[in-house]
Order: C-alpha cells, then structure tokens, then sequence
C-alpha cells in the first residue's frame, strides 16, 4: 500500500523500473560507512544495513506497519501525522558461491526525501553536541553547525516556519518519538533540507532502525565515562532519554515567523488551531505528558 501511495504502481512495476537503473550515492559529509544507491530517476534510495540491523527491522516490521496503517487510515479523522522517511521494502540479496559461502547483503528501500526539489543545504540533526560539527564545506550540516549559525551577530540564519508548520512538525515529533521509544530505538535523525526556490523546509525522520541493545549500552557507558569520543553527552543514550533529548533539540532548532495571522497570546495562553491542538495533546498524552 505504501508503495501505491508513493507512486511505484499497483503491481510494482513502476518501482521495479526504478530499480532497473540505480548508481552509488555517498551523501556528502555523512559518516554512514553504509552503501547507498539512488536510482536513475531520482525516486528512491537503497541502503545497505548489517546483519544486526536486519534482524532488528524483521522484528520491528509487524509495528512498524501498523503504525503506517495509522498514517494512511482510509478515514482521514483517524489518522495520525508522522515525519518517519518511508521504507518501501526490505531486500537480501546473494551473491554467487565461494568457498566460504555465498555473499548476503540487506538493503531497504526508501523515499527521496528531496525528490523533485531544489535543495541548497542539509541538516542532519540528532538533538546532541558531541562530535556533531561539520567541517567540511558544503557537505551535510550538523547539530553544531546550526548552533553556531543561530548565534550569528545579524541573528539572521536559522530554521524559520510558520506557527501551522511548526505545530505539525511538533505533532509528528510527539508521534514518531513515542513510536520509536516503545521499539527501544534511538540514533535516528531529522533530515532537513533547505528549498530556497520554493522558500520551504523539508523535514523526515531517518535512520530509526538501531535499537539501544548490548552493544549500544556499552558504548554508552565508556562515552559516559569519558573514556573515548568528544566531550559533552555521547550521541548514544538510551532510548527514552533519546527521545526527551530529541524533542527538547527540535524545539530550540525551529523558530516560528510571524505573520498577520499570528494567534493573540493571553496570560502565556496561546490560540493555535483547535484541531491541531487536539492532535497534540492525544500525542503528548500518549507519552505521558500533559499538553496546556
């Protein structure tokens, strides 16, 4: 159904002519050792993931789908918003025989976030610190990078949108992040891309595949303790508190404009639209959070 949704055709052929032609993509400035391909048209993206990580997205699939289900209920009063980049299929593919065995490799597919657009400059953005500044230029930004922009003399650089985007964002924020906390997965990021022609954001959640397992809460607990990586929280933390963190970041990264139809704001009481107010109390209630 998702990928009907995105346009791959009612029997996939569509997305299967996509695939026909496909060429490596390394996003600039990333530290994902991972392989990408991005096919010909533009549509779609192919990244490989690792054993863990594939045995993690087998587990996780049943939930993940009947989060979407909730995305793209056929009664638009009972969905729900998501910012979640959307997986379009799991793949494994082998390779020929060897003495050792054949080479398995794991792929997913996902959407282009930036398909059909213009975009003048990337954020990938986690909410931490520590070891996120970019320093090469024009590659994908990062949380320090922003940080530094804000604090501009001319105050003039930052993420700017309107108090009905902002709202949204914060609606699919509250979503996802309780979605992803109850999968026990963190590390993910908010992709942000700049559209200048059309004086927009592009926003999407990626990368929410890792789940805080062993591995993870050792890292953690070295990072913590100071023992390797940069200074500050390690990006690496469990996942409640990765979500928290997450959440906190996003608030300070955005900024609303104001504009003629800026909502009156009463003894710190503020009017936004009733129906998106609705949907953010239902998401923070969720979370345990009583929403004002």
């Amino acid at each position: 159904y998702q990928r009907r949704v995105h346009g791959a055709g009612e029997y996939d052929d569509s997305i299967i002519h996509s695939l026909m032609r496909c060429r490596t993509y390394k996003p600039t400035g990333g530290k994902s050792s991972a392989t990408f391909l991005k096919t010909f048209d533009q549509r779609f993206i192919l990244k490989q993931i690792s054993h863990i990580e594939h045995s993690h997205l087998m587990k996780s699939a049943p939930e993940y789908f009947k989060h979407m289900t909730k995305v793209y209920d056929v009664n638009p009063f009972k969905r729900i918003r998501s910012a979640l980049v959307k997986v379009l299929g799991f793949f494994k593919i082998t390779i020929g025989k060897s003495p050792n065995g054949p080479t398995i490799l794991y792929y997913t597919l996902m959407e282009n976030l930036f398909y059909g657009r213009n975009i003048s400059l990337t954020y990938d953005l986690k909410g931490c610190n520590r070891n996120r500044f970019q320093q090469q230029e024009g590659a994908v930004q990062m949380d320090e990078n922003l940080m530094q922009k804000l604090y501009q003399p001319d105050g003039s650089i930052g993420l700017f949108t309107s108090e009905q985007s902002m709202e949204r964002l914060n609606v699919c924020i509250q979503n996802d992040t309780v979605f992803l906390s109850q999968l026990n997965v963190m590390d993910y990021s908010l992709l942000v891309g700049v559209d200048e022609k059309a004086s927009q954001l592009v926003v999407g959640i990626i990368d929410y595949i890792r789940q805080y397992t062993v591995d993870k809460q050792v890292e953690y607990v070295v990072k913590s303790a100071g023992l390797i990586g940069g200074k500050g929280q390690p990006t690496i933390v469990p996942a409640e508190d990765y979500k928290q963190r997450f959440r906190q970041a996003m608030q300070r990264y955005f900024f609303v404009r104001p504009s003629k139809f800026t909502p009156w704001t009463f003894r710190d009481s503020t009017w936004i639209d009733q129906r998106i107010q609705k949907e953010l109390t239902i998401a923070t209630q969720e979370a345990g959070v009583h929403a004002e």
